[in-house]
Protein backbone atom coordinates (compact mmCIF):
# COMPACT_ATOMS: atom_id res chain seq x y z
CA UNK A 1 0.00 0.00 0.00
CA UNK A 2 1.77 3.26 -0.99
CA UNK A 3 -0.14 6.65 0.61
CA UNK A 4 2.42 9.19 -0.15
CA UNK A 5 0.48 10.88 -2.17
CA UNK A 6 -1.88 11.22 0.43
CA UNK A 7 0.28 12.06 3.26
CA UNK A 8 1.82 15.00 1.51
CA UNK A 9 -1.46 16.16 1.24
CA UNK A 10 -2.94 16.39 4.28
CA UNK A 11 0.58 17.54 5.10
CA UNK A 12 0.91 20.12 2.66
CA UNK A 13 -2.66 20.90 2.47
CA UNK A 14 -2.71 20.22 -1.66
CA UNK A 15 -6.02 19.18 -3.76
CA UNK A 16 -6.93 16.39 -1.74
CA UNK A 17 -6.91 17.88 1.67
CA UNK A 18 -8.99 20.82 0.85
CA UNK A 19 -11.57 18.97 -1.11
CA UNK A 20 -12.14 16.62 2.40
CA UNK A 21 -12.01 19.63 4.52
CA UNK A 22 -14.87 20.99 2.36
CA UNK A 23 -16.97 17.86 2.43
CA UNK A 24 -16.53 17.84 6.14
CA UNK A 25 -17.80 21.25 6.26
CA UNK A 26 -20.97 20.08 3.85
CA UNK A 27 -21.52 17.47 6.29
CA UNK A 28 -21.42 19.82 9.22
CA UNK A 29 -23.76 22.47 7.79
CA UNK A 30 -26.25 19.49 6.92
CA UNK A 31 -26.51 18.10 10.49
CA UNK A 32 -27.04 21.69 11.55
CA UNK A 33 -29.97 22.09 9.47
CA UNK A 34 -31.46 18.64 9.63
CA UNK A 35 -30.72 18.61 13.35
CA UNK A 36 -34.37 20.59 14.40
CA UNK A 37 -36.05 17.99 12.43
CA UNK A 38 -33.84 14.77 13.74
CA UNK A 39 -33.64 13.80 10.49
CA UNK A 40 -29.68 14.07 11.34
CA UNK A 41 -28.77 10.20 11.82
CA UNK A 42 -27.20 10.24 8.37
CA UNK A 43 -23.46 9.41 9.37
CA UNK A 44 -21.10 10.40 6.18
CA UNK A 45 -23.91 10.34 3.71
CA UNK A 46 -23.97 13.85 2.48
CA UNK A 47 -26.16 12.72 -0.41
CA UNK A 48 -29.44 11.63 1.38
CA UNK A 49 -28.40 14.25 4.03
CA UNK A 50 -28.80 16.53 0.80
CA UNK A 51 -32.26 15.13 -0.32
CA UNK A 52 -33.31 15.17 2.86
CA UNK A 53 -32.82 19.04 3.58
CA UNK A 54 -34.34 20.11 -0.45
CA UNK A 55 -37.03 17.61 0.79
CA UNK A 56 -39.68 20.55 1.44
CA UNK A 57 -38.11 23.16 -0.82
CA UNK A 58 -39.47 24.24 -4.08
CA UNK A 59 -38.90 22.23 -7.44
CA UNK A 60 -36.11 24.20 -8.88
CA UNK A 61 -34.02 24.06 -5.36
CA UNK A 62 -34.74 20.09 -5.70
CA UNK A 63 -33.42 19.59 -9.11
CA UNK A 64 -30.21 21.53 -8.44
CA UNK A 65 -29.91 19.41 -5.33
CA UNK A 66 -30.89 16.07 -7.50
CA UNK A 67 -28.47 17.31 -10.24
CA UNK A 68 -25.54 18.53 -7.32
CA UNK A 69 -26.16 14.57 -5.91
CA UNK A 70 -25.51 12.80 -9.21
CA UNK A 71 -22.60 14.88 -9.53
CA UNK A 72 -20.92 13.50 -6.67
CA UNK A 73 -22.23 10.30 -6.50
CA UNK A 74 -20.38 9.81 -10.20
CA UNK A 75 -17.06 11.59 -9.02
CA UNK A 76 -16.82 9.69 -6.24
CA UNK A 77 -17.72 6.76 -7.44
CA UNK A 78 -14.83 7.04 -10.19
CA UNK A 79 -12.31 7.32 -7.56
CA UNK A 80 -10.21 4.41 -6.21
CA UNK A 81 -9.21 3.69 -2.72
CA UNK A 82 -7.77 0.86 -0.50
CA UNK A 83 -9.86 -1.22 0.40
CA UNK A 84 -9.01 -2.80 3.92
CA UNK A 85 -7.36 -5.65 2.99
CA UNK A 86 -5.03 -3.27 0.32
CA UNK A 87 -7.00 -3.76 -2.78
CA UNK A 88 -8.26 -1.14 -5.02
CA UNK A 89 -11.87 -0.32 -4.63
CA UNK A 90 -14.43 2.56 -6.03
CA UNK A 91 -15.27 4.99 -3.22
CA UNK A 92 -18.42 4.37 -2.08
CA UNK A 93 -20.48 7.65 -2.48
CA UNK A 94 -22.10 7.18 0.90
CA UNK A 95 -19.09 7.35 2.51
CA UNK A 96 -16.69 9.92 1.13
CA UNK A 97 -14.39 9.86 3.97
CA UNK A 98 -12.48 6.94 2.19
CA UNK A 99 -11.06 9.65 -0.25
CA UNK A 100 -8.04 9.68 2.21
CA UNK A 101 -7.24 6.32 1.09
CA UNK A 102 -7.16 7.15 -2.80
CA UNK A 103 -4.91 5.03 -5.05
CA UNK A 104 -2.82 8.74 -6.25
CA UNK A 105 -1.62 7.58 -9.91
CA UNK A 106 1.30 9.31 -8.35
CA UNK A 107 1.61 5.95 -6.22
CA UNK A 108 0.39 3.81 -8.88
CA UNK A 109 1.86 5.13 -12.40
CA UNK A 110 -0.14 3.07 -15.44
CA UNK A 111 -2.56 1.59 -12.94
CA UNK A 112 -5.50 2.16 -14.37
CA UNK A 113 -6.92 1.87 -10.67
CA UNK A 114 -5.98 5.17 -9.91
CA UNK A 115 -6.99 8.46 -9.27
CA UNK A 116 -5.59 11.68 -11.50
CA UNK A 117 -5.79 15.21 -10.76
CA UNK A 118 -8.46 15.78 -13.15
CA UNK A 119 -10.73 13.30 -11.68
CA UNK A 120 -9.50 15.26 -8.33
CA UNK A 121 -10.63 18.80 -10.17
CA UNK A 122 -13.81 16.95 -11.28
CA UNK A 123 -14.76 16.01 -7.11
CA UNK A 124 -13.81 18.91 -6.56
CA UNK A 125 -16.37 21.15 -8.87
CA UNK A 126 -19.23 18.85 -7.82
CA UNK A 127 -18.41 19.57 -4.24
CA UNK A 128 -18.37 22.82 -4.92
CA UNK A 129 -21.86 23.05 -6.97
CA UNK A 130 -23.18 21.48 -3.59
CA UNK A 131 -21.57 23.88 -1.34
CA UNK A 132 -23.44 26.61 -3.38
CA UNK A 133 -26.70 25.07 -3.00
CA UNK A 134 -26.79 24.80 0.64
CA UNK A 135 -25.07 28.17 0.97
CA UNK A 136 -27.89 29.70 -1.28
CA UNK A 137 -30.56 27.72 -0.33
CA UNK A 138 -30.16 26.25 3.00
CA UNK A 139 -28.24 28.79 5.54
Amino acid sequence: MRLSYNKDAFQNNNKLSIIYQKLIKIELELKEILYPIKQHDFSHDILTALNRACARKPSHIRAWSSSGSARLKTALGSLWCYGRDGSALSVDSQNYPNIRYIRHVNDHPGSLESVSDQDLTDLEGAVDYIANIIKRNLS
